[in-house]
């Protein structure tokens, strides 16, 4: 099994009930892969990331990179890819371990 952190962002649309749940996974963002997808909830950008982690390996491979080594999740640094200008202002933010 292979798992990375992931950042959630919540980000508002018109009410809080009613958002978007960015997702980033910073290690692969850091190596060049694909590293960025969304959701409606938490369950549907929960399969996102996982659908992306999963490709980014196999493109990973197909290209003969090596995946980068995980972050320890207490040592994610979230303001280092969080832009307030690209998802806009976030209610909330979460980081947790995504495995496929």
């Amino acid at each position: 099994m292979i798992q990375y952190p992931v950042i959630y962002y919540y980000e508002a649309r018109v009410m809080k009930e009613d958002y978007t749940i960015h997702v980033v996974f910073p290690d692969l963002k850091a190596a060049g892969l694909s590293a960025s997808t969304a959701g409606n909830d938490l369950e549907d950008a929960r399969e996102a990331a996982q659908d992306l982690l999963a490709i980014a390996i196999d493109m990973a491979v197909d290209e003969g990179k090596t995946m980068p080594e995980a972050t320890p999740i207490e040592q994610v640094d979230i303001a280092q890819f969080y832009v307030e200008e690209e998802v806009g202002k976030p209610f909330r933010i979460e980081v947790e371990y995504i495995s496929v």
